[in-house]
């Protein structure tokens, strides 16, 4: 896609500075003891690990089990994976009691992943949530993020540069990844796909709209588990899920002011609002009726749009 080397043509002309470096593991889990903390992750009903694939599963509203995972040489993927896993554990926390445990407790798929996709992008990816925690995290890391202050290190976490690796995408390209496995998922299940050349196929659409090419099949189509799980039709729900997210996080921070509760280190009220407006219904209704519900309008689309045209238009004057 021509616009994708625009993007990174753009992108590399700012002066991003480099956060890669050696991240003992040791020390990368005792920033996230931090980041759970503040974001109220209570341990009497939710549970950390670690997994090669972040995942949540919760056995009850107070047994909410999630993963993460730690790589020495990548500070950054580790502490994002960690803060969108904690979004799906409390959307499955704050549901009404009264659905516990019943058929009523299973949500809307892209509802989840809006959850998830909020608090890892939306807030997470804030120059605001970030002004509590990276002295804390300079603290930890002095040799490698000395010469990082605030300005720099939001620009580094929201750098525009395609790669592989889905889970790994910066919030612009990621829908791409998402198009990527809807349009082979279509070509599946219509016939139109050679299925022992799928990985050809995959490579090809990876070059076509993100402009790489992929070096093998682990960081090309074996980087998911949905397809090995037989979970066709799930990846949509990301892209959904983004842009119920930037819809939800519209109406949330026009009535409790986001980054104020950020700076003052109290994202209960956050949590306190999503419980309200969202987390409460379980699955009683759709997820276009608990927007109504919670949001008093339907669905758009165009505030997720208008977020990513804000936003990188701050950030690196990509969009006009």
């Amino acid at each position: 896609m021509p616009f994708i080397k625009k993007i990174n043509a753009k992108a590399n002309a700012i002066k991003i500075k480099d956060l890669s470096g050696n991240y003992p593991i040791v020390l990368q889990k005792e920033f996230m003891k931090i980041i759970v903390q503040y974001l109220r992750f209570d341990p009497n009903w939710g549970y950390i690990g670690e997994y090669m694939h972040p995942f949540t599963n919760a056995i009850s509203q107070d047994d909410v089990r999630i993963t993460t995972f730690y790589r020495e040489d990548n500070l950054i993927d580790g502490i994002f994976s960690t803060i969108h896993e904690i979004g799906h554990g409390f959307y499955e926390h704050q549901t009404a009691k009264k659905y516990a445990n019943s058929v009523l407790a299973n949500k809307s798929r892209a509802l989840h992943e809006s959850q998830s996709r909020l608090l890892e992008n939306n807030i997470g990816r804030s120059k605001a949530f970030w002004e509590n925690l990276l002295p804390a995290l300079k603290a930890l890391f002095s040799k490698q993020l000395q010469d990082i202050d605030l300005d720099d290190f939001y620009r580094s976490i929201n750098k525009v540069e395609c790669s592989l690796i889905r889970t790994m995408a910066d919030e612009l390209t990621y829908p791409l990844h998402i198009l990527i496995r809807y349009e082979l998922e279509k070509d599946i299940f219509s016939g139109r796909c050679d299925l022992d050349n799928l990985n050809v196929a995959w490579n090809k659409k990876v070059e076509e709209y993100l402009d790489i090419k992929v070096d093998n099949d682990r960081n090309g189509i074996l980087q998911d588990v949905h397809w090995a799980s037989n979970d066709f039709g799930y990846f949509p729900t990301y892209a959904l899920g983004s842009a119920y997210a930037a819809q939800i996080y519209h109406h949330l921070d026009r009535t409790i002011d986001v980054a104020k509760c950020l700076q003052r280190n109290d994202f209960a009220k956050i949590e306190d609002w999503l419980k309200e407006h969202i987390h409460c219904y379980g699955g009683l209704f759709d997820a276009r009726t608990i927007l109504q519900k919670g949001l008093n309008e339907d669905f758009d689309p165009r505030y997720y749009v208008e977020y990513l045209k804000e936003k990188y238009k701050n950030l690196y004057d990509i969009i006009k």
